[in-house]
């Protein structure tokens, strides 16, 4: 086996194929190469664990590179991956990838077989047999792998009933191969009792080294001594430094981002019962809502569209392109509107919802249009009432769901991908990932201005975010979110905010000196 020296010499000399540090060297950090030397002191297994955004999977991947083609390669081999999914798996596969010279070498079918795709990664070298391979949390899948490194990638995130069976499958799976080790890597889970946590601990006797970089419960959280020990990258990173003050900024404003602060920045884990945070928390909402903006004139402005059958609400969100001026502030004003089918009434969906919103209250003020006699929602009908009500939109954003539905309705109006007036997104981790934290960077710098809304109002207040330990999230499904009440609006308010967003950062990214088009807040406005 080689030694600390030959592994280090590897990884200097490694350069980046993709991503913003293309083209430029491995720089070693301090705490980067103090886990080196204690996981190549060991004969089994090393456990690291750091804040979010501190380099740890780009370590491992250097690390899997001196096992693929480096001084610990050994012919015949497998380099294997476990995280709870393949996506999860990507963040250690896509910078090993880079590494090893990037996708358009891999692809060099006279020695590599190469995938990457959301279901299959991995890597086979044809000269000396030796792979590279991602799996995902299912147990049935690890049966007679023989790997000489072993990545258990975020085990804070694995499905808990698999935990056991997959620890159960690997274990015996590194018995079969001389030098055979494993290196566990994540973000602290919540509990003393994971396994990851004793591994972390010195409690797992198959972790011959530990390393945990972590705020303690008794620092204040955002003290810069509290950061400092969860990123020992802090003095190295200026993009982490950016991204934490950020946060930090956020997660004091608002109280329904801490607790995602403390596991992700400060590395402290996160309690089951908190992994569903609010998009929005109700004190800063209502500081955004304003009084006086109803129903509304015309101006530029985006539409977002979320679309359902017949329980689920369909939604229209409008935002407006251009900023107003209102009390020395600067924003994009949003409004919402909804429609259901007349059958069942509301009465009966207010009973199913738990009585959380009036509905009632909702119609009655045409935040909630009734769609009478019917028991799906006519999306033509419903299209037709919110351009009476704004004006045609520059643009049309809808979720991937009842894609056809909505192509249906508006291609014959004008709108499609091809004149790039329609744009569909989806809800899942990435785009939907993206959104959120597009919409919440908006909320953060207070440039947004609510209408007086109860519609929208209501769907916020039950509106949550799905977050792993990995730091992924997304707006929860309404399975997913263990409580009642419609989030409909929420999520066509994220959708069309974002895209906003993403307008506006093009605009100045093309003409840095162009000034964001400000309105005087007129209250007559109907928007």
């Amino acid at each position: 086996m080689a030694s600390y020296k030959e592994l280090k010499k590897y990884i200097e000399g490694l350069t980046i194929f993709q991503g913003t540090h293309r083209g430029k060297g491995f720089e070693i950090l301090p705490f980067q190469e103090k886990f080196l030397r204690g996981f190549c002191d060991t004969e089994d297994g090393a456990a690291l664990s750091v804040g979010r955004g501190n380099g740890k999977s780009t370590l491992i991947g250097a690390i899997g590179g001196a096992y693929f083609e480096g001084p610990f390669m050994e012919p015949a081999s497998e380099i294997l991956i476990v995280a709870s999914s393949h996506s999860q798996g990507r963040k250690v596969f896509e910078p090993l990838v880079s590494f090893l010279g990037g996708q358009q070498r891999l692809r060099d079918r006279g020695r590599f077989r190469f995938a990457n795709s959301d279901n299959d990664m991995y890597i086979k070298d044809l000269m000396t047999e030796v792979s590279i391979r991602v799996c995902g949390s299912d147990s049935r899948r690890l049966h007679g792998a023989t790997p000489i490194l072993l990545v258990y990638d975020e085990m804070a995130q694995w499905p808990p009933h698999q935990v056991k069976p997959m620890l159960a499958a690997l274990e015996t799976s590194l018995g079969k191969i001389d030098n055979a080790r494993s290196i566990w890597i994540g973000t602290r889970p919540s509990t003393v009792d994971h396994p990851f946590s004793k591994a972390l601990d010195g409690k797992n006797p198959e972790i011959q080294y530990s390393q945990s970089h972590h705020a303690d419960p008794n620092d204040k959280p955002f003290s810069k001594k509290a950061v400092i020990k969860a990123n020992p990258g802090w003095h190295h990173l200026p993009a982490l430094r950016k991204r934490i003050r950020v946060e930090g900024l956020a997660a004091k404003k608002d109280p329904e981002l801490l607790p995602r602060f403390k596991a992700m920045r400060l590395n402290m884990g996160i309690p089951d019962h908190e992994n569903k945070v609010g998009v929005i928390g109700p004190e800063v909402y209502k500081g955004l809502e304003m009084p006086g903006l109803h129903d509304a004139e015309v101006m530029p402005y985006i539409m977002a569209l979320d679309l359902s059958k017949s329980f689920a609400m369909t939604s229209a969100a409008a935002v407006s392109l251009e900023k107003v001026e209102y009390k020395g502030r600067y924003g994009h004003i949003v409004n919402a509107l909804a429609t259901w089918p007349g059958i069942p009434g509301l009465d009966k969906r207010s009973s199913t919802d738990g009585g959380l919103a009036d509905y009632r209250d909702m119609h009655r003020r045409k935040e909630l249009i009734l769609q009478e006699g019917r028991r799906t929602v006519d999306v033509g009908e419903f299209l037709k009432v919110c351009f009476e009500r704004w004006g045609e939109p520059e643009c049309i954003v809808g979720d991937r769901y009842r894609e056809s539905d909505l192509l249906d309705v508006v291609e014959p109006l004008g709108f499609s991908e091809e004149n790039e007036n329609l744009i569909f997104r989806g809800m899942g981790w990435k785009d939907g990932g993206e959104d959120v934290r597009r919409f919440q960077k908006m909320v953060q710098g207070e440039e947004l201005f609510f209408v007086e809304n109860r519609l929208m109002r209501s769907a916020f207040a039950v509106c949550r975010l799905l977050q792993d330990p990995g730091g992924n999230f997304k707006i929860a499904k309404h399975t997913e979110r263990g409580m009642r009440g419609r989030d409909d609006a929420a999520c066509a308010v994220v959708l069309g905010v974002a895209e906003t967003d993403r307008r506006v950062a093009a605009e100045w990214s093309s003409d840095n000196d162009a000034e964001v088009p400000v309105l005087v807040f007129d209250p007559a406005w109907n928007f």
